[in-house]
């Protein structure tokens, strides 16, 4: 954690361009799933229901893309918001942890 903006800056600076990277990893393993179903989800239900009812106007294709938009937003997150809540929890009692620690020095 940092105190200032200052410090984060001299953190940066003292680690290199690196510091700039971390967690990208863990970052982009959370948001790769979701983006990825999200996206296979999209594309199937715009898919049907446009077979169902075809964008004839304006009207009806805003609603066709943002139903679908709802649909695969609701289903990537109900799919993957499971391991965000554990991924936190683990980061919680990390940072927790290290609090107690401090705490007793």
């Amino acid at each position: 954690m940092y105190g200032s903006l200052s410090s984060s800056l001299g953190s940066i600076v003292r680690g290199g361009p690196s510091e700039l990277f971390r967690g990208f990893l863990a970052s982009s393993l959370r948001d790769a799933p979701y983006a990825g179903l999200f996206l296979v989800v999209y594309e199937a239900t715009k898919h049907e229901a446009a077979s169902i009812l075809p964008p004839s106007t304006p009207l009806v294709s805003a609603a066709l893309h943002s139903g679908s938009a709802a649909t695969a937003g609701t289903l990537a997150t109900l799919a993957t918001h499971p391991f965000d809540v554990i991924k936190v929890s683990f980061l919680l009692f990390d940072l927790l942890s290290r609090e107690r620690t401090y705490a007793f020095q």
